[in-house]
C-alpha cells in the first residue's frame, strides 16, 4: 500500500477591515434626487428637479400612451400623474385612413 503524502494547509489572510458597499438590487444607483419617475408604479430614475422628471415622463407617455406615468415627490409624499393633452382626434371626430394607396371612408373613434 502506498503511503499518503502529508497535506499542507495554506492559511488565509484575516483582513476583517474590508469595506463592503451596501448592495442595492440589480446594480442600481441609490436614489439621490427628490423626484422619482415612475412607469406603471415602478421607479425608473430619480431627478433633482421636478421639471426634468416631467420632461422625461412626458417623452415616455407620448411614445407609449397606454402606460401610467407619474412623478413622485419624496419629501412631500405626493404623486403627480402625467397626462397627454387631449388630441384633436378624441371623441367622434372623423379620421381619414389610407391603406395601400386607397382612401377608406372616414372612420370615427
Amino acid at each position: 500500500m502506498i503511503a499518503r503524502k502529508e497535506t499542507t494547509t495554506i492559511p488565509m489572510k484575516q483582513d476583517r477591515e474590508e469595506h463592503f458597499e451596501e448592495r442595492i438590487g440589480q446594480k442600481q444607483k441609490p436614489d439621490t434626487g427628490q423626484f422619482r419617475l415612475q412607469v406603471d408604479r415602478q421607479t425608473k430614475r430619480s431627478y433633482a428637479t421636478y421639471d426634468a422628471a416631467v420632461r422625461d415622463g412626458t417623452a415616455i407617455k407620448s411614445s407609449y400612451p397606454l402606460l401610467q406615468v407619474a412623478v413622485y415627490d419624496r419629501l412631500a409624499s405626493a404623486e403627480t400623474m402625467i397626462e397627454l393633452p387631449k388630441s384633436v382626434n378624441e371623441g367622434n371626430v372623423p379620421i381619414d385612413v389610407e391603406v395601400g394607396g386607397q382612401a377608406l371612408p372616414a372612420l370615427s373613434r
